[in-house]
């Protein structure tokens, strides 16, 4: 079955990336300073944006956990990230779809048909992005905003770091 084309999808890196803590509220911002998932500050950079939407298909899968195994905290953080972002949507007045979970190969297809793409965090996202704007879409990319913590900017985190912090 051949889906429309949609006119916004949002990709939500989800699984195994859930694993550091609230990434909804605090930066997450794995080792060699890959970023997987943005903050509620990440997506106001793009909020006018947003409004202009009236729907969104959010494509995540809370049970991505590629060579790592899952775990039940992680899949827990992943649907509670998905639930902000969804209740965020809401807050700006934009209905959003969450698509369900489907295989890695059919989200990137939809996701690249889509006239406007709001980016994720990771690699997949780059690609992602780079054939929807091939194909005369629009991507909306949410800029990381600079956080200060009592030892300096946040660069890298660790689960011990994190301990540290009081954040998990």
């Amino acid at each position: 079955m051949v889906e429309p084309r949609p006119e916004a999808v949002m990709h939500l890196r989800l699984g195994d990336v859930s694993r550091f803590g609230n990434c909804w509220l605090h930066p997450c911002v794995l080792r060699r300073g890959s970023l997987y998932q943005f903050t509620k500050d990440d997506y106001d950079t793009i909020r006018d944006e947003l409004k202009n939407l009236t729907t969104i298909t959010i494509v995540a899968n809370p049970g991505h956990f590629g060579s790592r195994g899952g775990n039940n905290v992680a899949r827990r953080r992943s649907e509670n990230y998905l639930k902000n972002v969804m209740g965020y949507l809401r807050s700006l007045g934009v209905y959003p779809v969450y698509r369900g979970i489907r295989d890695a190969d059919d989200d990137f297809a939809f996701a690249t048909s889509a006239k406007v793409l709001v980016r994720g965090g990771g690699g997949y996202a780059t690609f992602m992005a780079d054939l929807v704007r091939k194909r005369g879409g629009k991507v909306l990319m949410p800029n990381m905003t600079a956080k200060m913590w009592p030892q300096g900017p946040v660069r890298v985190l660790s689960g011990r770091k994190l301990n540290a912090l009081n954040l998990i």
